[in-house]
C-alpha cells in the first residue's frame, strides 16, 4: 500500500513530518576552561547525524532531546537528553 486513500489523500500513519537535524561536532571542549578536547560526545561520534525533538519541558532550551545512532552500534538508535551548547554546528 502506498499510504494514500482512494481519493488521493494521505493516511495519518503515512504523513511525513518536519524536524530539525543536526551534526555532532567533531571536537568538543570539556573540562576546566575547555582545555580538554574530545572527539564527538560520550554517546555520539563526531559528525553523527541526530534528530532534535521538540522541547518537552520549560528549561529555556538548555537541554535537548535527541535521537541518533549510538557510537558503538551500527543499528541501535538511542534517545537521550544532552546540553544544547554542545551538539550542533
Amino acid at each position: 500500500m502506498d499510504g494514500t486513500t482512494a481519493d488521493g489523500a494521505q493516511t495519518p500513519a503515512e504523513m511525513s513530518a518536519f524536524g530539525v537535524v543536526a551534526n555532532v561536532r567533531s571536537e568538543t571542549a570539556q573540562g576546566e576552561g575547555g582545555l580538554d578536547i574530545r572527539r564527538g560526545l560520550r554517546h555520539f561520534s563526531g559528525g553523527a547525524k541526530v534528530w532534535v525533538l521538540p522541547p518537552q519541558w520549560g528549561d529555556g532550551g538548555e537541554k535537548l532531546f535527541v535521537v541518533g545512532r549510538h557510537r558503538g552500534s551500527r543499528t541501535a538508535y538511542i534517545r537521550i537528553v544532552i546540553e544544547s551548547r554542545r551538539p550542533v554546528r
